[in-house]
């Protein structure tokens, strides 16, 4: 099973487990109805989640992963850690 395959089964998972609580179900129900406008029923998302082709998932990295745009944040003790902003190009 790929990587892609995985991340959508876990992706229905997640839509079907939160079906089981009242919380999460109104939590989502008004994100929909704030973000969308509507009630969008789970069947409807799990069939947008389904659709995702590899070729999906190179567009929106293309667009979010820009080498100017990187940054890198660390913490604890870096004992001298240091990362020459080069090493960040994709």
């Amino acid at each position: 099973m790929d990587e892609l395959q995985l991340a959508k089964d876990q992706a229905i998972s997640s839509v079907l487990l939160s079906l089981e609580s009242s919380s999460a179900r109104v939590g989502a129900l008004a994100r929909q109805e704030i973000i969308h406008q509507r009630r969008i029923p789970p069947d409807e998302i799990i069939q947008s989640i389904e659709k995702v082709t590899p070729e999906d998932m190179q567009c929106v990295a293309q667009e979010c992963f820009i080498s100017e745009e990187l940054a890198l944040g660390a913490l604890g003790k870096l004992n001298g850690f240091a990362v020459d902003r080069s090493r960040l190009e994709i």
